[in-house]
């Protein structure tokens, strides 16, 4: 039977996605193995179903092949309505790791995030079992796993369905992000980003509404690009180790449909000696207005690529 399974595995990799592959094993057993692919079409990983011949397999777990692209941050997806996120709109391949979060709830948040911006060197890989949110009265649990690096792209990953964990949920680190929503003031929004990118990782509350972040439509800057030039210039010194906090006011970010949502920002570096690579920030986000301001970056524009801990940025 096993011979039988790592054979299929073998004709799955070469065929298209959706492939199944129909044996039987000897006279009574029969095995159906269909294969779980990525969005380059290479086969991830394979679900098999062993059976009494002349039975019927019943329906397999959901499960998707995705990439983690460690230069943008995004989440490349096998195909429109997977498993990640199911509601996501039709001709859209990527999601942004705060999308990610607002439907994932790992075990460990922080451990994943560290793996996932390099700060784990795991040779056979990550995984972890997470709360996956598919509606608002519907908590179902998903395995997460993902493989080491691949190449200079990123890690490869599987989600599937599992058996809802038993025991104790919440780490002490969970409790802690649940509750800060509710200390938080309706207008004051909290986000976990990845210094060296300037990148948003996972919202502590709720988004900021209806502001347009990069790599949701496109892979402009969302702070107007004369922000950007402060905010840039702002964090280096954080990167360079000579100050913890910071905060840049009146920053205009791109309102989805147009104008800017200007906000006042401050945040604190994540001091936490076990992190290594990328550092990690908390910041705060305070709504105190809106521009109509015309909009001088061009849709096709691809941002600024982040920062680098190696040189100093001339911003």
């Amino acid at each position: 039977m096993r011979d039988a399974i790592a054979g299929a595995v073998t004709e799955l990799g070469v065929h298209s996605p959706a492939s199944t592959v129909d044996r039987s094993v000897g006279e009574k057993t029969r095995v159906v193995v269909a294969g779980i692919y990525g969005p380059d079409h290479e086969l991830f990983g394979a679900k098999a179903w062993v059976g009494p011949t002349g039975t019927e397999p019943g329906a397999p777990p959901r499960a998707s092949g995705f990439i983690w692209e460690t230069d943008t941050r995004l989440i490349h997806l096998a195909g429109v309505g997977d498993i990640l996120v199911p509601e996501l709109e039709t001709g859209r391949s990527t999601i942004t790791a705060p999308e990610f979060f607002r439907v994932f709830e790992p075990e460990d948040s922080l451990s994943l995030i560290r793996f996932l911006i390099g700060g784990i060197d795991a040779d056979d890989g990550y995984h972890c079992v997470a709360r996956y949110l598919e509606t608002e009265e519907s908590v179902a649990a998903v395995h997460l796993v993902l493989s080491d690096k691949v190449g200079d792209l990123g890690r490869k990953g599987i989600a599937h369905d599992v058996a809802p964990p038993g025991g104790s949920w919440p780490t002490l680190e969970s409790a802690a992000l649940s509750a800060l929503p509710t200390l938080s003031p309706a207008d004051t929004h909290i986000v976990l980003v990845d210094i060296a990118k300037v990148r948003l990782i996972r919202w502590l509350t709720d988004p900021i509404r209806e502001v347009q972040w990069k790599g949701m439509v496109d892979n402009r800057d969302t702070p107007h690009p004369a922000d950007v030039e402060r905010i840039f210039a702002t964090v280096a010194p954080v990167l360079e180790g000579s100050i913890k906090r910071a905060e840049v006011n009146g920053v205009r970010l791109r309102r989805i449909g147009g104008g800017w949502t200007v906000v006042d920002a401050d945040g604190v570096l994540v001091d936490d000696p076990a992190l290594e690579g990328p550092k990690l920030g908390l910041i705060r986000f305070r709504v105190v207005g809106f521009s109509d301001e015309p909009d001088p970056v061009p849709a096709d524009d691809q941002g600024h690529p982040g920062l680098s801990e190696d040189a100093a940025p001339s911003v």
